[in-house]
């Protein structure tokens, strides 16, 4: 299935960062992807950075006053028209087949509301990782959640965007 995966990304302030995450997103093996990028008030070269983007029509661009993340995140669900939401961070990148596999997973499991996988977390100047981690879970595990709180990194996680047209992120 090649169904429409809407990627939110938020950034504040990533001028440094940004053409590597949109360089990832766009090296995807899903094809079917839209880009949305969320600016949060940047006062740095981050539009900049990312007009040969815009102007190619590889990303859609909003551009808010800051925020924070939460609330950049609500916007990019506003403007999403994909069948999943998935979420990138600024300064992350993915594998080239992460998309793909988690698109794979979900199709498998028609009733989870959300997949996710591992994250790797990287020296920003070395590339050397330096953690690893994994949050197993699975079944019902919306309590759990409340409880101990969110749990996997930002960038592991695909939502339906059914399951998520409610849901909204806050700042806290």
């Amino acid at each position: 299935m090649n169904q429409l995966v809407s990627i939110i990304t938020p950034a504040y302030n990533r001028a440094d960062f940004i053409e590597s995450a949109i360089e990832s997103l766009l090296a995807q093996t899903h094809r079917n992807i839209e880009i949305i990028v969320i600016d949060d008030g940047s006062t740095d070269d981050t539009r900049q950075k990312l007009e040969q983007y815009i102007a190619g029509g590889l990303i859609k661009y909003f551009h808010q006053h800051n925020q924070g993340p939460g609330v950049a995140r609500n916007t990019g669900i506003e403007n999403a028209s994909g069948e999943f939401i998935y979420f990138l961070d600024s300064d992350d990148t993915i594998d080239h087949n992460a998309i793909e596999k988690l698109v794979s997973e979900a199709n498998k499991n028609p009733w989870a509301d959300i997949v996710y996988s591992r994250a790797q977390f990287c020296n920003e100047v070395t590339g050397e990782v330096f953690e690893l981690k994994y949050y197993p879970a699975e079944g019902q595990i919306f309590y759990d959640l409340l409880i101990e709180g969110n749990r996997f990194p930002t960038g592991t996680y695909l939502v339906k965007r059914a399951s998520i047209k409610n849901i909204r992120f806050n700042n806290d």
